[in-house]
């Protein structure tokens, strides 16, 4: 299903339906940081591009990420001390 998205997603870099499955299947995958990263990468091209958000279905979609929505990707990394 990834690689269909991504397929859809490369055709057609300004359709959301295809973005949209994308994320649906990096989420059915467990992969929310790809999810996250799917959707800042369409409300980019699309505000870009089009001049546009994304629509409420999108919006939704990323409302149901895991919480907090993106801070996935800005966990700290642990700390190493020398032993």
């Amino acid at each position: 299903a990834v690689l269909a998205g991504l397929a859809t997603v490369s055709r057609d870099p300004l359709r959301e339906s295809g973005y949209r499955a994308l994320i649906n299947a990096y989420l059915a995958e467990g992969n929310a940081c790809e999810a996250i990263r799917a959707y800042d990468q369409y409300t980019s091209i699309a505000a870009q591009e089009l001049g546009v958000g994304p629509s409420p279905q999108m919006r939704l979609l990323f409302e149901e990420l895991p919480p907090p929505h993106g801070a996935v990707l800005a966990r700290p990394h642990p700390v190493l001390t020398p032993s």
